[in-house]
């Protein structure tokens, strides 16, 4: 009988899994096809999104902050601006969605 009862339930830990997997999908394709403010707004909405489920999902700031800092070691030469405009990219929307 509580086999039923657990089958009907809903948890978010299903939906963190999700949110999860959408960063890591976001975060290995933008590191593919090449780095640009709209793909960081994806990664960091897809961060904040995941973090709405479950705060399991901050464990995945490192990866992004290794792909920030290795985007910022390939454009080294290009100046800062660039570097400052995906940081905001990342940063903003991750914040509002989050909301803490």
């Amino acid at each position: 009988m509580s086999l039923i009862i657990f089958a009907a339930s809903v948890y978010n830990d299903t939906a963190a899994l999700f949110g999860g997997a959408l960063v890591l999908y976001a975060v290995t394709r933008s590191a593919a096809r090449g780095l640009t403010p709209w793909r960081w707004l994806w990664i960091s909405a897809a961060l904040g999104v995941g973090l709405l489920f479950k705060l399991n999902v901050l464990v995945l700031i490192f990866p992004v902050g290794v792909l920030w800092l290795w985007e910022a070691w390939e454009k080294r030469a290009t100046g800062w601006r660039a570097l400052a405009a995906n940081a905001l990219a990342v940063s903003l929307p991750f914040a509002a969605i989050a909301g803490w």
